[in-house]
């Protein structure tokens, strides 16, 4: 997977195909996950580099239901 983050955010599959990531939350979620490469990423660091100052009401439930959907488009050519 190729993800390029300068300019409108590009994810190529394994296979070179262009994945569609919708949503700016999910954009999101990929991009701060892409630039800690191999690391552990808290979820608070999620909610505050995705939400900043205005938080969800449940911190916990929108990360971890978008995860498996990051997942699901990033593999989907």
């Amino acid at each position: 997977m190729q993800i390029g983050m300068l300019g409108p955010l590009e994810v190529r599959t394994d296979d070179g195909g262009l994945a569609d990531v919708p949503g700016a939350r999910l954009r999101g979620l990929l991009v701060t996950l892409a630039l800690r490469p191999g690391q552990v990423v808290p979820k608070a660091s999620l909610v505050d580099w995705i939400w900043g100052s205005i938080r969800p009401p449940m911190r916990r439930t929108p990360c971890s239901a978008w995860s498996p959907g990051c997942g699901r488009h990033c593999r989907a050519g």
